[in-house]
Order: C-alpha cells, then structure tokens, then sequence
C-alpha cells in the first residue's frame, strides 16, 4: 500500500500491549475539569476483546497508527467525539495518556463504567474546541490528535485544527470521515459542503505540514475515509 504525500499510515509485528487494570476512578468538574482519584477496590478486568472496534473496525487504520507509533513514540493521544469510547480505548491500550472529549452529556455519562478500567483514560466533557487549548499546555510531546467530532449541527473540525496547528510541537492529526479524492469511502458533509483539503487547505502551514490519505479500509469496516496531517514532524518519521 503506497502514500502519496504533498507539502504538509501497515503491519505491526506486536499487538498493543494491554493497559494495567485500574483500582481507582476519575470524577471531573464541569469547571477546570480536575481529576480527582478515589480508591476502588475489587474491580474486574475488561473483556480482553475490549476496544476491538477502533476507528470502527478498520484494521488497516490501526496497523497504520500503530507504525506511527513505533516510529514516533507518542507521548499522549487526544480524541475528540468520545461516542461509546470504543476507539478511546483502542487508544488507551496503545499510548500513556489519553484525552477524550464528548460534548452530548449522556454519552460522556455512559462510558465512565467502562473507562474505570483504564487508569490512563481522562474523559472531559464540553466543546473540543475550547476545551483542547487547555491540554495542549499540559501535555508532553510528540503528540496524537484524532479528530471525530464532526456528526453534529456544529461541525467543531477548523477550530480543532487551528488550536493544534497554533502549537509548535510535533503531532501526527487523523481526521476522520474525511473526502479521498479518487475514493469511494464514506466522508461528512455540513451545510453542503464535505469534510475535504478544499474546507481546510487555508488553515495549514505547508512549510511544516505534511499530509496523506488512507487508500484502502478494511473488509466489514466502515468504509470511511481518512486524512493525516504531519505537524513538525522529522522526516524520518514519515511512513
């Protein structure tokens, strides 16, 4: 499978090692959003199939991510449009630190059962978009940035976009249900317009941007199409 990359990933040899059980929970202000940790005892581990839905179900993304990773050496991971947490934890089972962002309070409420296994997951409910500067300050670098928060009236992807690329430090940014030219994949339209390079190619810095598209999604995925965008990153990272 080839890339084609303009100024601006497939195998992995090793599964995602799986993360610790966790005996302690996250309770989040609605305020700053401060985690607080509580001792939980006897706490079961998750289903071992836990997370078998990232990026729904298309493995050809994961085994992608994965080389990403193996190359670059993520230090953190933020999502935005948490959902039923099904690629949070596929995250959380890959990268130290996950950050996920749900804006619909019911479902922020009914994934927290399930992030109790994960001592590295931090769920903040809210508008990714205000809420993603904060982290930004926080967080060690390089950084992975999966954006999926664009199946509402508001449709948050420029704004998420321009906070990351307002931050000189090296990320990898995947968007999801993205247009690929040439491609019969699922993408997200709002107000007639598709998620596209036309909607966003004002935004990146082409002296520090790379960007490339999925060619191919996975049987019994899907089918949607992908964008990532390489911020600061060396070459020698590029898959």
């Amino acid at each position: 499978m080839s890339f084609l990359f303009s100024r601006r990933a497939r195998s992995s040899d090793e599964p995602p090692s799986e993360s610790r059980i966790v005996r302690s929970k996250d309770l989040t202000t609605s305020a700053r959003h401060i985690s607080i940790r509580l001792d939980v005892p006897h706490v079961d581990p998750p289903p071992p199939s836990d997370g078998w839905a990232t990026f729904n179900v298309d493995r050809f993304l994961v085994e992608r991510v994965v080389r990403y990773h193996k190359r670059i050496k993520f230090n953190a991971a933020i999502e935005t449009g948490t959902f039923r947490g099904e690629t949070t934890v596929g995250l959380a089972k890959l990268f130290p630190k996950v950050f996920t962002i749900e804006v619909d309070p019911e479902l922020y409420e009914s994934t927290k059962p399930r992030f109790r296994f994960y001592s590295n997951i931090t769920s903040l409910l809210g508008n990714s978009a205000r809420l993603m500067p904060e982290i930004l300050d926080t967080i060690e670098y390089p950084l992975f940035a999966y954006l999926d928060a664009h199946w509402q009236d508001y449709c948050p992807l420029r704004d998420e976009i321009a906070a990351l690329l307002a931050v000189k430090k090296p990320k990898l940014i995947m968007i999801h249900d993205f247009k690929v030219p040439g491609r019969d994949f699922g993408y997200d339209v709002y107000h007639g317009s598709p998620n596209s390079l036309e909607t966003i190619a004002d935004l990146l810095h082409h002296d520090e941007c790379r960007y490339a598209f999925n060619h191919q999604t996975a049987p019994q995925s899907a089918n949607r199409g992908v964008l990532f965008i390489e911020h600061l990153l060396d070459e020698a990272h590029v898959a």
